[in-house]
């Protein structure tokens, strides 16, 4: 085990995201200075750090970030009203970089399409390449995006979820559930969501894909 006080790493602010662990990495975004860090998470040593240009300098945010087998971590953002960076997980180099409408809340991986929630819709983005494979205007939640099963669920502020097919962004359904959604998760088959209802109260929602 490591501590910050022994082996940390000094990123000259506070994380403002979660970290993203995968393998032998954990990976930290924060705001000031648009910097991008890769942690051992065995000793804390930094394995990179990088600061990436940015069109909105002290207005971007580097929230959360997905990574992959292929050795990217793809990190979303709201530079330029919204972006997605596909980085190398071991030196921070840039792969490619993709606008998407608005501010950047969600991501999640497919075998082969990236989809992104962000301020005014859903983008399907092309892993290797970062091109656009599709768009769908929409108005997500920051709180719920999931990927299973070639469909993406996606939060917005109605008693509904929407349900895309991630292959061509098309709208297969809409799921009633009487209350607004966030915090998705798949498991066994089913779609976990976190519920509230319109006096505040939470519950936890367990529905068949």
């Amino acid at each position: 085990m490591w501590t910050d006080q022994r082996h940390g790493t000094d990123i000259g602010d506070r994380p403002n995201s979660t970290a993203t662990v995968y393998g032998s990495r954990i990976f930290l975004t924060r705001a000031c200075n648009a910097l991008v860090a890769a942690v051992d998470r065995t000793t804390g040593r930094a394995i990179s750090q990088r600061q990436i240009h940015t069109e909105l300098y002290g207005d971007t945010e580097y929230r959360l970030s997905v990574a992959d087998e292929t050795g990217a971590l793809y990190v979303g953002s709201h530079d330029g009203g919204g972006r997605v960076r596909a980085l190398e997980q071991s030196t921070g180099a840039e792969r490619w970089s993709a606008r998407v409408p608005g501010a950047v809340y969600r991501l999640a991986l497919t075998d082969r399409v990236l989809v992104v929630a962000s301020a005014n819709g859903v983008t399907g983005l092309d892993r290797a390449t970062g091109r656009r494979l599709w768009s769908r205007a929409m108005t997500p939640t920051d709180g719920g995006l999931a990927t299973g099963g070639g469909l993406a669920f996606v939060a917005d502020d109605s008693p509904e979820i929407p349900v895309l097919e991630v292959a061509s962004g098309r709208l297969l359904r809409r799921i009633p559930v009487g209350v607004s959604t966030c915090g998705y998760a798949l498991a066994r088959g089913r779609l976990f969501a976190v519920g509230t209802s319109t006096s505040g109260e939470r519950s936890i929602l367990a529905l068949g894909r």
